[in-house]
């Protein structure tokens, strides 16, 4: 149940990498 939630909280986090990497990326010429 814990494991469970802990890679759910990877997941999201991962996600929110991914989209902060992808803003930067479309921000920069």
């Amino acid at each position: 149940m814990r494991q469970g939630r802990k890679r759910q909280e990877k997941e999201l986090v991962m996600r929110f990498v991914r989209g902060v990497d992808d803003d930067a990326r479309m921000r920069t010429p």
